[in-house]
């Protein structure tokens, strides 16, 4: 068994040897004894001033079931070594590999992975990932523009880019109509290897198919009802309305917002029966009453804000 350092031979390998280099900050590797059951963990820190050799103990999952069992008295904790690296700790990681290795050889450890930063055997990333899938998770808007904002600029490996282009296009299914009249097909393939095949530009054929034309004897079934999609909010901006609470005229569309800004005040208020006409009518309408009652103007009123 390992038997511990005094306070004193603690303290004294605890701070830095010298001041950190401009751009870069100190990092000690450290070793954690098990004195009860000989095994060791290795591990490392980033220094910061005014710590205190116990307040940093390891994170590793193993070692932390031991803490909750048994407590952090039977632990002591050594520093190995000391080294000055940037943020992405480079160095830091290849020397926590090199202790690990060492170390594994003539003691039994509580180091389940190989070392370095945020490193992970690929049967634990496999089981993790299975873990997900079972019990449906998926990551918040906020951690994808994070994992998004993290892989940015990073160079892919040929491995990674094979798996992107044949996984990609499963987000997406396209259904060709042909203007022959035969059965349509559906296939996940991308549109730009689907254009050529018929002789057609990928984006002449997305833009045509999207006004539910065809081109080159196709069209895309799903790019046509996006289009009648944006046509629904053109012609929500286009019909007028009466709002029966607070009495004034407005688009269709407009309505809809103030009924889901304030579902109390507009509970059991249908939009579609609200709706009076289109908007030039309606401007037209408003003008000849204005004339009637003597204004002298025959310019269109404006609709409601």
């Amino acid at each position: 068994m390992k038997n511990r350092k005094s306070n004193k031979e603690v303290l004294a390998s605890w701070h830095p040897p010298c001041a950190a280099a401009p751009g870069k900050s100190w990092y000690y590797i450290y070793r954690i004894d098990d004195t009860e059951t000989g095994k060791v963990y290795v591990g490392q820190h980033k220094y910061k001033l005014g710590e205190t050799p116990r307040s940093y103990m390891g994170r590793g999952g193993v070692l932390l079931k031991e803490y909750a069992r048994r407590g952090r008295s039977p632990f002591c904790k050594d520093i190995l070594e000391w080294v000055q690296d940037t943020d992405g700790r480079d160095a830091v990681n290849e020397r926590e590999r090199w202790w690990i290795k060492e170390l594994s050889a003539m003691a039994d450890t509580y180091n389940v992975n190989p070392g370095g930063k945020n490193t992970c055997l690929p049967e634990t990333a496999a089981k993790a990932a299975a873990t997900r899938k079972a019990h449906g998770y998926r990551p918040t808007a906020a951690t994808r523009a994070k994992m998004s904002e993290a892989s940015r600029g990073k160079p892919k490996t040929a491995e990674h880019r094979k798996h992107l282009s044949e996984h990609h296009h499963l987000k997406t299914t396209h259904v060709i109509e042909f203007a022959d009249g035969r059965p349509s097909v559906s296939t996940t393939d991308a549109l730009a290897k689907i254009a050529p095949m018929y002789g057609v530009d990928a984006t002449t054929l997305r833009r045509r198919s999207a006004r539910g034309l065809y081109t080159g004897g196709i069209r895309l079934a799903e790019m046509y009802g996006k289009q009648l999609h944006d046509n629904n909010r053109l012609l929500r901006a286009s019909i007028m309305c009466i709002d029966p609470v607070v009495g004034d005229l407005c688009t269709m569309g407009a309505l809809y917002c103030r009924k889901n800004r304030d579902k109390i005040a507009y509970a059991g208020v249908s939009v579609r029966a609200c709706k009076i006409g289109d908007k030039e009518d309606e401007r037209a309408k408003q003008a000849r009453s204005l004339q009637d009652a003597g204004h002298g103007s025959t310019d269109p009123v404006p609709a409601g804000k």
